[in-house]
């Protein structure tokens, strides 16, 4: 089962948007799941927990860190999931994007694909306002495999406390 990309937050609601893979509009969309009405979560190496809610198409949260509510939908993608983190700042609505791959039995979630590596160049993206925009979501996803079977570390790495 899922969980939030906490890093995708902090650099969003930070403004750091530049080389976060993004699009203008949201790719999940109808095909998001919610396996649980509440999760609480905290980084691997954090201390904060943050419990996110299930309300209507998304998951509701607020990092304490953070200025505004971020909503996040979550896609099975295979055995992984396509994480959506959608948040409004300065009157602009974004979306962020990271591919999770989930250990149920350890409590874990690894996050990749959070960020577009400097000089990122490959069929399915292009360069955009505010990082690299998917162009195509099953290019998208077959990158955050790649980096995977590759045996590149995660981005970050969650625990789940609990879930309802």
């Amino acid at each position: 089962m899922p969980i939030v990309i906490r890093i995708l937050a902090v650099l969003a609601l930070a403004g750091g948007l530049a080389g976060c893979f993004t699009s203008e509009k949201s790719l999940v969309g109808d095909k998001a799941v919610f396996p649980f009405e509440t999760i609480v979560w905290k980084e691997d190496k954090g201390t904060e927990e943050v419990t996110m809610k299930r309300q209507g198409d998304h998951y509701l949260f607020r990092p304490k860190e953070a200025d505004s509510d971020g909503y996040l939908r979550f896609m099975p993608a295979g055995d992984l999931y396509v994480a959506e983190l959608e948040f409004t700042e300065e009157g602009e609505v974004n979306h962020l994007y990271a591919i999770l791959k989930v250990d149920l039995t350890a409590k874990t979630v690894e996050a990749y694909a959070s960020m577009a590596p400097n000089n990122f160049s490959e069929d399915g993206f292009t360069a955009c306002e505010g990082g690299m925009c998917i162009d195509n979501l099953d290019a998208y996803v077959a990158y955050g495999k790649r980096l995977i079977d590759d045996g590149r570390p995660p981005d970050s790495v969650y625990r789940i406390i609990s879930t309802k």
